[in-house]
């Protein structure tokens, strides 16, 4: 391996030491949001919200770490830190690590189950925009659904994997019926409300955005032909992915899965000089990426299956990646 490629794989604890910051801002949010909520002071309510949204978004990339392995070099630590975030978010460690792996291997192939049903020929249409409409609106409710989904069709899975899959699918159900009963015994289901809930709806919508900007409308199974990347070089460009734990710059993650994130932005310019990034799936900003992604929206469709299918109406900016 090059030197430099195999400096960027030495794992680090900027995230793990990150995100409990993180999940810190956001706990100590809630119970704000809820007192300014109930003395009037909506104002601040709302832009607690935004923080606590982007707080929450940032957070599945913490779990998206873990389940790679890479939020700590000790594996008892990324996996506690995992397994905290995945029970919150509903999507259990385990759940992840297999519907993402799936993701990695069969990207935007009908065997990408992450994806679904955007990556399936044998979903209709209008079905496709359903779920599309579903996942922008209740993506904290949609997302877990899908990967729920993808663990109860998974062939591939070990015995010892899908027990462990049980135990924390049984784990999320013992956290949030405590909650759910402690909430209903001391009748405060407007701070869960307005301190939870509604955040983490916003969180959901987030990351709808984001993974339909990373993959929606692309036609290639490859990371240059089915990823968007944002090389956003303006300082807030800068802050934003730094925030974000680097996870707007996606195609290198898929060249190379096992590269930090904190490290993706030397990774990226390593792969652009080598050519296996091309200008195509580079975006100067969220916007740019927006703006092409929103006219997918009509068809939501992902990978080469469906040129294969005969279907060539795509208005994808990047006729050459329809050959795959």
């Amino acid at each position: 391996m090059d030197p430099q490629l195999k400096a960027l794989h030495e794992k680090d604890t900027i995230a793990f030491h990150r995100a409990g910051l993180y999940a810190a801002m956001f706990f100590i949010s809630a119970p704000i949001a809820v007192i300014a909520w109930e003395n009037g002071y909506w104002p601040v309510t709302v832009f607690l919200w935004l923080v606590m949204a982007h707080l929450g978004h940032i957070n599945l990339f913490v779990l998206h770490e873990a389940s790679h392995y890479l939020l700590h070099p000790k594996r008892l630590l990324n996996e506690a830190q995992g397994i905290l975030v995945g029970t919150f978010s509903l999507v259990p460690l385990s759940s992840y690590r297999y519907v993402h792996g799936c993701h990695h291997v069969y990207l935007a192939q009908p065997g990408d189950i992450e994806l679904w049903p955007y990556t399936d020929p044998k979903t209709s249409r209008g079905f496709r925009i359903f779920a599309a409409t579903v996942e922008f609106i209740f993506g904290y409710i949609w997302t877990p659904l899908v990967f729920l989904r993808g663990c109860i069709i998974g062939k591939k899975m070990s015995k010892n994997q899908r027990l462990r899959i049980i135990a924390e699918y049984s784990l999320c159900v013992l956290l949030w019926t405590t909650i759910l009963g402690v909430t209903a015994y001391f009748n405060v289901w407007g701070w869960l409300l307005v301190g939870y809930i509604v955040p983490s709806l916003m969180t959901g919508s987030m990351q709808t955005a984001r993974r339909f900007i990373e993959h929606m409308g692309l036609y290639g199974n490859t990371p240059d032909t089915a990823t968007r990347t944002i090389d956003d070089r303006s300082l807030l460009g800068r802050f934003l992915s730094f925030t974000m734990l680097h996870g707007d710059i996606h195609g290198p993650h898929h060249v190379h899965a096992k590269i930090p994130q904190s490290h993706l932005p030397e990774a990226l310019e390593l792969l652009k000089d080598q050519g296996i990034l091309t200008q195509e799936s580079l975006f100067p900003n969220y916007w740019s990426a927006t703006k092409v992604m929103l006219r997918e929206l009509g068809n939501p469709r992902i990978g080469s299956q469906w040129i294969a299918k005969g279907d060539t109406t795509s208005t994808n900016e990047r006729p050459s990646a329809l050959a795959g």
